[in-house]
This record gives C-alpha cells, sequence and structure tokens, in this order.
C-alpha cells in the first residue's frame, strides 16, 4: 500500500488528515482501525509529504486567486490594499513548505528517469 492509498481509503472512510507542523491530525482518531494506525505510522513520512504536496498546492491557488483581486484596476485601491496582508501571510506558508516541495519533484524526475528505457522512451 501506498501514502497516496492509505489517503484515498482513509478518505473513503470518512476519516481526514491535517498537516499540522511536522504532525498528521486525524479528524476523527477514535475511528481508526489498529491496522490503518499501523499503516500510518509504517509510511508517516511518505503521508506527510503527500499532505505538504497538497497544502501547497491548496495555497497556491489560493494565492493565485487572491494575486488576481490584488491585481484588478477596477477595484478601489483601498480594498485592495486592505487584503495585501493576507496575500503576503499566503506567500510566507508557501515558501515554509517550498523545501519539501522542491525535495519531492527532485524525487520524482529521479523515479521518472529510472524508469526510462536505455533509449530513453518510456
Amino acid at each position: 500500500m501506498t501514502a497516496a492509498d492509505l489517503l484515498r481509503d482513509l478518505a473513503a472512510a470518512g476519516l481526514m488528515l491535517e498537516l499540522v507542523g511536522d504532525r498528521i491530525r486525524v479528524s476523527d482518531p477514535d475511528r481508526l482501525t489498529e491496522e490503518q494506525r499501523q499503516a500510518l505510522t509504517e509510511h508517516r513520512a511518505q503521508v506527510l509529504a503527500q499532505l505538504r504536496l497538497r497544502e501547497h498546492a491548496r495555497l497556491v491557488a489560493e494565492a493565485d486567486a487572491l494575486s488576481m483581486c490584488l491585481d484588478d484596476s477596477q477595484k478601489p485601491y483601498a480594498e485592495r490594499e486592505a487584503r495585501l496582508p493576507e496575500y503576503l501571510a499566503l506567500l510566507d506558508k508557501i515558501a515554509e513548505l517550498q523545501p519539501y516541495v522542491d525535495c519531492a519533484g527532485v524525487a520524482g524526475q529521479a523515479a521518472s528517469a529510472a524508469t526510462l528505457s536505455p533509449g530513453g522512451t518510456a
């Protein structure tokens, strides 16, 4: 079972995982089966990586949407200026996760390269 499989199985069971710093918070930990607890322990690093990637993608999408609002010259300047601290806070959160995303990208590229045949095709 991969971390993605585990996340999918937990979601199907109605259990949501949340990234809290370097910890995994389960929405209803009392509903976890012993098998699910063991799988979470076994795949902790990969689950954390998946959650970080998801959170990074969510924050980037939110920042992109907010940047469009900030760039909208049809909106009053004061309204746009009031949203600037929110945008800067999003950028800070994205920057905190960026090292993990960069590492995941390098690992993903290495895995892709390993699956190429000697001729350079998949």
